[in-house]
């Protein structure tokens, strides 16, 4: 008996679950130096607005320990950057390494260094213990998610 490997949605089509991952992977590879760009030609920059919003609806104490899942090339960690003290961290999260070092100079560039981590690894798996982090956020990147379900 030939057992049937689930699929999961991706874009408009559906792709074996086991396969998706590294489409992901292969597609943010090839875009990585120009997302940010195409975010702001895709939402005629209005993803700009979207994602002041979701900082602000955050309510970020300056102590706080946020993770950035799905953090792609950084935005919403150096906008959560700014509202933190020596007290509070933020731990920026991608499972693709060329967004993540597009991240890190991006935030460097701009004159943050502390209290800022970087993490490559799945945001369907986290490395870490349970309720370290007072604060979990995810921007765009959830549509990149497999099991959105359990989230």
């Amino acid at each position: 008996m030939k057992i049937k490997e689930k699929m999961t949605d991706f874009g408009f089509s559906y792709v074996k679950k086991s396969k998706k991952n590294s489409m992901i992977e292969d597609i943010f590879n090839n875009v990585s130096y120009k997302y940010d760009l195409m975010n702001d030609i895709m939402s005629f920059g209005v993803h700009r607005i979207w994602k002041n919003i979701l900082v602000y609806c955050n309510s970020t104490n300056p102590d706080q320990k946020i993770l950035d899942l799905a953090s792609g090339t950084g935005d919403i960690t150096k906008r959560l950057s700014k509202l933190i003290n020596k007290k509070g961290f933020i731990v920026s999260l991608d499972i693709n390494r060329k967004m993540l070092k597009i991240c890190r100079k991006k935030i460097r560039n701009s004159g943050t260094i502390r209290n800022i981590f970087y993490i490559q690894a799945n945001s369907e798996y986290l490395p870490f213990k349970k309720n370290i982090f007072d604060s979990v956020i995810v921007s765009f990147g959830f549509r990149n998610f497999t099991e959105k379900k359990k989230q």
